[in-house]
């Protein structure tokens, strides 16, 4: 009589569990590459940037990815993006690609600006770039489009900052100072009145030029160029956009200047 050991039991792994192994791990292979992904984003210390960025952190959690900001004088700021120090920048004007080659701009208008010239005590005519040319112009160091604008004129006058720049003005060292500000959420006399104090600095209308900023990547981040266009253009067709920028610019000015 043949003794046999004791059989061994096989225990397979029961269809609807393989199954929803299966799944979850197509699941996990469909997910995009930048998925829990961090991006910092460099940008110019601006309210302009702030309620841009605002913007952008609502657009990249759509695609699971957090966004994170890194503030610098504006000349750092897209320096730092430029050479993949940042993943790029919130925001600037159109055409930036040309003079920071590694730089991809996102082609959807995020926000938007007005130039404006204040002045101390006496109004003056704007009329464009070309009516400021004979005078003692202030532009903050790093702001490309005005930098471009006042190349060929005589006296202009660069610093890191707007304050140094409206306290020369304010000392009569500058005839003009060129800043922006977010086009069509100043109600009359709040810039004077919050941001320069009652010194008599006026508010020269209409702007000296006026103009849409755009988001832009590092190319280390181009694969992300796709998802982002489609997602801010979905938010801005669907009104999201704006409202965001809205409560921004309404949460940033009670923060800044209760």
């Amino acid at each position: 009589m043949q003794v046999t050991g004791p059989s061994r039991t096989r225990f397979s792994r029961p269809p609807v569990a393989s199954a929803l192994a299966a799944l979850i791990l197509l699941l996990l292979l469909a997910l995009p590459a930048w998925a829990e992904k961090t991006l910092y984003l460099g940008g110019a210390v601006h309210e302009v940037t702030a309620v841009s960025f605002e913007i952008l952190k609502a657009a990249y959690a759509k695609l699971g990815i957090k966004a994170k900001t890194r503030f610098y004088p504006s000349k750092r700021a897209v320096s730092e993006s430029a050479a993949g120090f940042t993943d790029g920048e919130v925001n600037r004007v159109n055409g930036l690609e040309k003079t920071f080659p590694t730089l991809i701009q996102v082609p959807v208008p995020i926000n938007s600006i007005d130039s404006i010239a204040y002045s101390l005590e006496t109004p003056m005519r704007v009329d464009g770039w070309d009516s400021l040319k004979n005078l003692r112009i202030g532009i903050m160091r790093g702001i490309r489009y005005a930098e471009i604008a006042t190349r060929d004129m005589k006296h202009v006058t660069t610093r890191d900052s707007y304050d140094q720049l409206f306290d020369l003005l304010r000392r009569h060292r500058l005839d003009v100072v060129i800043s922006s500000r977010p086009e069509g959420y100043w109600p009359e006399g709040y810039w004077q009145e919050k941001r320069l104090g009652d010194v008599g600095i006026i508010t020269n209308e209409p702007p000296v030029v006026s103009f849409a900023l755009y988001h832009y990547l590092h190319e280390k981040n181009r694969e992300l160029v796709p998802a982002i266009t489609r997602v801010l253009k979905s938010m801005r067709e669907s009104g999201e956009m704006e409202h965001i920028r809205q409560e921004a610019t309404r949460e940033y000015r009670q923060k800044e200047h209760p």
